[in-house]
């Protein structure tokens, strides 16, 4: 049975040579069988949040601001997913320039679309509790189509200028190393993002736990309509506590990204353990995501019961 060097060494000799022809591929067993899992697990990740965006689609009662910021948060999961599963175990020579620059679209882009996405959903649950009485008033779901839409539009326009540096780089020479493709100060550009998503998400968290903290002293003085107002808050505190096992569990994994491409641009070699452990990471984040949205999150798992009846019944009848 192999164990992780083997597959380091698997990669190393895969990312050393992008030239490969198909043939050589096929006559390594070992990686075969690393490509047959990575595929399988971006299949499983990107089936699982398809699943979680037809059940947002056909349930009217799940179109609420913070629903619709998950919806996006899925479709960038799920976006990744299916781009790793197409791109990461097709060899540059079968496609060439084409291929290098739809990698590094999905390389950048995707997992900047996640970054935002989570900065998104991170913003909504910190004015939902510590603004409570200005959140609907604020946050419409209007607006929110509207900043999910602008955030898409800039993750396109970030995506499509890493492209174009890969896009020319790939010309001078047949190597697609996205990192060395680019250029520094863009390498810096995309890592500042996931700085700024952590710095806020523990900014916002801190307080939200400073809230809930005084939220429990208050409970046990509360009078009876002051306690009704408290049973209306508690739901709100459930669902930033779902959102926030989400929150922690893509930013841990996405984290590995950033680190992966400073280090590749700083030491000008690339780590080929780190860049193991980021493709597994993120593929890990793709499949978490929407097992915590189906078990955490009540509204969604009724709402999938019940499409999955409707569907038996459908084909039963």
């Amino acid at each position: 049975m192999m164990n992780v060097s083997n597959y380091i060494d698997i990669l190393r000799n895969v990312t050393a040579n992008e030239t490969l022809h198909e043939s050589q591929f096929s006559n390594n067993v070992a990686l075969i069988i690393y490509q047959t899992l990575f595929v399988t697990a971006s299949l499983i990740g990107a089936a699982l949040n398809a699943c979680f965006i037809l059940v947002f689609v056909l349930t009217s009662q799940l179109r609420t601001p913070m629903h619709q910021l998950l919806a996006s948060l899925s479709v960038a999961d799920g976006l990744t997913s299916l781009m790793f599963m197409i791109l990461v175990p097709f060899p540059i020579a079968q496609g060439g320039q084409w291929i290098c620059i739809c990698k590094c679209m999905a390389g950048y882009g995707l997992t900047l679309a996640q970054m935002l996405n989570l900065l998104l959903v991170t913003g909504d649950r910190f004015i939902g509790i510590v603004f409570p009485y200005g959140y609907a008033t604020w946050i419409t779901q209007r607006r929110v189509v509207f900043t999910v839409i602008v955030t898409w539009v800039y993750v396109f326009a970030s995506a499509t200028a890493a492209a174009v540096q890969c896009g020319l780089k790939s010309m001078q020479d047949t190597s697609c190393i996205i990192t060395l493709g680019t250029k520094d100060g863009f390498n810096y550009f995309f890592a500042s993002h996931y700085v700024v998503l952590f710095a806020f998400m523990i900014f916002a968290y801190g307080r939200i736990g400073n809230i809930m903290l005084h939220h429990r002293r208050q409970i046990a003085a509360a009078v009876a309509p002051a306690q009704a107002i408290n049973d209306d808050f508690k739901i709100q505190l459930k669902v930033t506590k779902d959102v926030f096992i989400v929150v922690c569990t893509s930013v841990f994994c996405l984290g590995f990204t950033p680190v992966y491409y400073i280090q590749y641009r700083i030491n000008g070699t690339e780590d080929m353990t780190m860049r193991l452990i980021r493709n597994i990471f993120v593929i890990i984040n793709s499949i978490l995501d929407p097992f915590i949205y189906f078990f955490r999150f009540e509204e969604f798992k009724q709402a999938l019961q019940a499409l999955v009846s409707s569907f038996f019944n459908l084909f039963t009848t």
